[in-house]
């Protein structure tokens, strides 16, 4: 028995004195060191990695930017904003966030819209609106806008800086336009029923008052209205219809729609994808006295780079062009009402500035090479004039490279 109690004895040592096993090494997935980028208006600055489908949005705040973003941390889903001071995730539930927009409340407060389902295991999508301040911190919200299926939305700050939000959706396979107003703390009204069987809704601020542009019949009917500020429920006026997509176009389906104006003209742009994947732009344009619009026709464009125009912006030199050669994949207008119309462009693995005036297409300014574009790029303008863009690349280890560059130096 003495024996047996030693033999344990020396095999316990010998299990105490062996090291224990060591793990499998778990190479983590590289993260490439970004190569530094230039373009004409200097370095291209990489906002942040993350799981995004199309750019950032960016607001321009008194000399500066704000920018805000989707991603994931910790497998939940987040919105991530670049303040005046720092970058941060913000402190709103989200879940299958996107769309995010910026709106200015205050002077130290932004409100922010994007489209979220508000339950974990639902994919039915709701309007959302949150307040965050300047420095990136989340402050109220998520408030919901929408209570029932929402597809599409815009808004625009009103001059009693309440933020007009009008969104498409519906109960059932029908959409309809309904609008909110949203006050500085990110508070709904009820929303009010606008018009029925429509979709695509954009909102501008003209001379002639706040208007509303929606598509009909999928897309392919466009059509504006005039909106009544003052009356309570809010309304439209009768529908104006403008133009609509030929035939020619009947294998083409929509992804979005939107609205620029210069001093004297709008601008009407489908974002079209055909079956093969392969992208074009539509538009049109006409007086913003009437509503004479010429037929929908692609946007391309060739730089001629023996003139150069004036475009009242602070960003370099800019060549006259002509609407043809290579067709636009994404054409993003300006949002409000300027001299001068500047769009971003992405056509040919290349991101680069169309401006607009008086009804014609005057200028053509390449900015940067870049890779295909996950979605639309962003484009906002400061109040001295100076052009932001924003967009979003592919990367091989499943994440986009957020983007952005800048004529402010």
């Amino acid at each position: 028995m003495r024996r047996l109690y030693c033999i344990l004895g020396i095999i316990w040592l010998l299990s105490a004195c062996t090291p224990a096993p060591i793990p499998p090494t778990i190479t983590p997935i590289p993260t490439p060191t970004p190569t530094p980028r230039s373009s004409a208006w200097g370095d291209v600055e990489l906002v942040a990695q993350a799981e995004q489908t199309h750019a950032p949005d960016i607001l321009s705040w008194f000399g500066g930017k704000l920018l805000v973003w989707t991603g994931a941390d910790n497998n939940e889903a987040r919105h991530y904003m670049q303040g005046r001071t720092q970058t941060s995730i913000l402190a709103l539930k989200a879940f299958y966030p996107f769309e995010q927009q910026l709106y200015p409340a205050d002077t130290n407060d932004v409100r922010m819209l994007w489209l979220d389902s508000t339950e974990r295991d639902s994919r039915e999508l709701r309007l959302l609106a949150g307040v965050v301040s300047q420095d990136a911190v989340a402050e109220f919200g998520p408030n919901p806008v929408s209570q029932i299926r929402t597809r599409h939305y815009d808004g625009l700050v009103q001059n009693d800086n309440r933020l007009l939000a009008i969104w498409s959706g519906g109960t059932g396979v029908i959409n309809n336009l309904y609008i909110n107003h949203i006050d500085v703390r990110g508070r709904p009204t009820s929303a009010t029923l606008v018009r029925q069987s429509a979709d695509y809704p954009v909102i501008v601020q003209s001379s002639l008052g706040i208007e509303v542009f929606w598509l009909q019949d999928n897309g392919r009917d466009a059509y504006r209205s005039r909106y009544l500020p003052n009356i309570e429920p809010p309304s439209l006026q009768e529908p104006q219809g403008l133009t609509r997509l030929g035939r020619e176009y009947n294998d083409l389906a929509i992804e979005n729609f939107y609205v620029g104006m210069d001093s004297t003209h709008m601008y009407l742009f489908w974002q079209m994808w055909a079956v093969d994947g392969t992208r074009q732009v539509l538009f049109s344009s006409g007086s913003i006295a009437d509503n004479d619009f010429s037929d929908p026709a692609p946007l391309a464009i060739t730089p001629d780079e023996t003139r150069t125009v004036q475009t009242t912006y602070n960003s370099g030199t800019v060549y006259a062009a002509q609407n043809d050669g290579m067709t636009a994949e994404y054409a993003i207008p300006l949002k409000g009402q300027h001299s001068v119309l500047p769009i971003a462009i992405s056509m040919d693995n290349r991101l680069g500035i169309a401006y607009f005036a008086d009804g014609q297409l005057l200028g053509y300014q390449d900015v940067v090479q870049t890779e295909a574009l996950i979605g639309e790029p962003s484009i906002e303008a400061d109040r001295d004039r100076h052009l932001y863009l924003a967009w979003s690349e592919p990367t091989e280890f499943g994440y986009a490279d957020l983007l952005t560059v800048t004529t402010r130096r």
